[in-house]
């Protein structure tokens, strides 16, 4: 009997993955609405995420701006369970919209430090344009230890705006962002104060003669300071024609590469994003667009990637026309750990996420031929940044837009082959015990921590979704026992997984009831 009931479930299960895989990626259904996150934020329904980055507990941090008032734009951080839902233990309401002194507050990147503490970085909009890094404690407050009563506004110029920001392990925060059309790094003291040893007094910069705007900040394989983004007219007879660049500091805050453009004469080429290979190489993402000749006939856009050997020559170069217009480009790119490339923005006014193999050639296993589009709620859907978690889950922040300037946040969650293949795989970071199982409902998961630290579980179905989390609070490194009633589950086998700061680990639970 009890192998007739094994059978057809184990059958139906597999023809189920089968089912699944044949359609990665694929929006998780267990995140939010269908996958798909819609929050309204400020009180005018204004609200453009431009950063997203994840804690160690699994939530999801959202910075961006958001419009309070007919002629006031405030910076703005979110926070989200790791199901997709406002996490109200933030600020009380899951968002926090802060006035950093001008009419305009932007912002635009965001970190999370070790404690799961958050910093943001944006520019403040008045007479002059100024630099602010904001912190927030993790009950979605200002730090009143950091700075000014939480935010340290960075004074250089009268024309600063801060794009980008990284969290180094040695507690100092590196800011990077543009001066009066260039380069500007700043690196600050773990309370936000200039660090004076830096560079010129905390201040580093790579002049340049045409307008630069940095898109994206990061550190190569040895850890110098890679900009990328867009640089105005490249000689051609379009003088509104910009490039891609990219250019790099020594850790001193010493210019180790002036400003290296990358396009081609005539062309719009804006680099909006950037990442490292194992290999060393550089790919850098965004758009391409060429001014048609003809006044009648519309531009022609495509998504274009560039990717640098390490000397920093180009390799190779991808370009895509997905087959509209307008709107077309790629925001943000991720490398996965077999080397595969994800790429994600926007086309035809939905989201969009393609990936490219190794060769830099399109992976059409990977939604098709035309990648994989997706709208969240509105009539134009963006995506600005995403990230990969430890499940092999693409989560991607953004907005969208109901009617003409009205816009949430938005996050989608998307699955991967990968997905499944990690949730099987037992990593043994952290012992775990199941009794009994197969169980008939009720079961006891036994551990032992390394280190004292706050333990989730989550379990997960065999397609990769996550069906409940189980917060356990803060453990000591005595044995401990969670016992779960999972009587509500179908009779299967699923994924338990441990997190922790430990690390995690995964093991099978099945269900016989």
């Amino acid at each position: 009997m009890i192998l007739n009931r094994i059978l057809p479930a184990f059958f139906s299960l597999l023809i189920f993955n089968q089912i699944a895989l044949a359609q990665i990626p694929k929006l998780d259904t267990r995140f939010g609405s269908g996958g798909k996150v819609d929050a309204f934020l400020g009180s005018m329904n204004k609200d453009v995420a431009t950063g997203v980055a994840q804690t160690s507990d699994g939530k999801i941090v959202c910075v961006g701006h958001d419009r309070l008032t007919t002629s006031a734009d405030k910076f703005i951080m979110a926070r989200f369970t790791s199901a997709g839902a406002l996490d109200k233990t933030f600020n009380k309401t899951g968002y926090n919209a802060i006035d950093l002194g001008g009419n305009k507050d932007f912002g635009y990147d965001v970190a999370v430090l070790p404690d799961n503490s958050i910093l943001g970085v944006g520019f403040t909009t008045n007479s002059t344009q100024n630099i602010v890094v904001v912190k927030f404690k993790t009950d979605g407050t200002l730090d009143p230890t950091f700075g000014v009563n939480g935010k340290s506004t960075i004074v250089f110029g009268n024309n600063d705006r801060g794009k980008c920001i990284i969290a180094l392990p040695d507690g100092k925060i590196l800011v990077g962002g543009t001066s009066a059309g260039s380069i500007l790094a700043v690196k600050l003291n773990a309370d936000g104060s200039l660090d004076k040893t830096w560079g010129g007094d905390g201040f580093a910069q790579i002049q340049s003669s045409a307008n630069v705007e940095v898109n994206r900040m990061l550190l190569d394989p040895i850890g110098k300071i890679v900009f990328v983004g867009e640089v105005d007219n490249d000689g051609g007879p379009n003088p509104a024609s910009t490039d891609f660049f990219w250019a790099k500091l020594n850790s001193d805050g010493i210019i180790d590469t002036d400003i290296q453009r990358i396009g081609l004469m005539g062309k719009f080429e804006v680099c909006y994003d950037a990442a490292y290979q194992n290999d060393g190489k550089l790919v850098m993402v965004g758009t391409q667009n060429k001014p048609s000749a003809v006044p009648t006939q519309i531009d022609t856009l495509v998504n274009y990637v560039v990717r640098l050997n390490e000397d920093g020559t180009v390799e190779k170069t991808f370009s895509k026309d997905f087959g509209v217009n307008l709107a077309e480009s790629f925001k943000t790119v991720r490398i996965m750990s077999d080397g595969k490339i994800i790429c994600a923005g926007n086309v035809n006014f939905d989201n969009l996420i393609s990936r490219l193999k190794t060769d830099l050639t399109l992976d059409n296993t990977f939604g098709g031929s035309s990648g994989f589009t997706w709208s969240i709620a509105g009539s134009k859907d963006e995506i600005n940044r995403m990230y990969v978690n430890s499940n092999f889950q693409i989560i991607c922040a953004g907005y969208s837009t109901t009617q003409p300037g009205d816009n949430n946040f938005t996050l989608s969650r998307l699955n991967t082959e990968k997905t499944v293949a990690v949730l099987e795989r037992d990593e043994n970071l952290i012992p775990l015990q199941v009794s009994p199982n197969p169980g008939n409902g009720e079961v006891r998961v036994s551990y032992q921590l390394q280190e004292p630290g706050v333990v989730k579980f989550e379990i997960y179905d065999l397609s990769g979704r996550l069906l409940t989390t189980i917060d356990a609070g803060s453990k000591t490194t005595d044995p401990q026992t969670e016992v779960m009633n999972l009587s509500y589950l179908a009779d299967g086998t699923y994924i338990c997984r441990l997190m922790s700061g430990n690390g995690f680990s995964n093991i099978k639970i099945q269900l016989l009831k």
